[in-house]
């Protein structure tokens, strides 16, 4: 899955309950690609201020995790509504 069709994917709500996606990225060919050294970092950012606009940062987890793939790094997005999160606590 790339970054637009995350993107997408997330703003039109067809994500389900605690539902993961995740997006990899690779150190030297992303970083190069967007000019960064930390082409995940940059990735969790622009997705979490997507996501503050739309008003869903609080429904939603971005996290950055290096994979077993050395200079690969994942990028996953949970969906977590709060109501489900209020109903597990019960």
């Amino acid at each position: 899955m790339d970054f637009v069709n995350l993107r997408n994917y997330i703003l039109r709500g067809k994500m389900g309950e605690f539902e993961q996606k995740t997006l990899t990225l690779h150190e030297e060919v992303d970083g190069q690609r967007l000019s960064t050294k930390n082409p995940a970092r940059l990735v969790r950012d622009h997705l979490n201020k997507i996501l503050k606009a739309a008003n869903l940062l609080t429904e939603y987890e971005v996290t950055t995790r290096r994979t077993d793939t050395p200079g690969e790094w994942g990028v996953m997005v949970t969906h977590q509504p709060p109501e489900a999160m209020v109903s597990q606590k019960r």
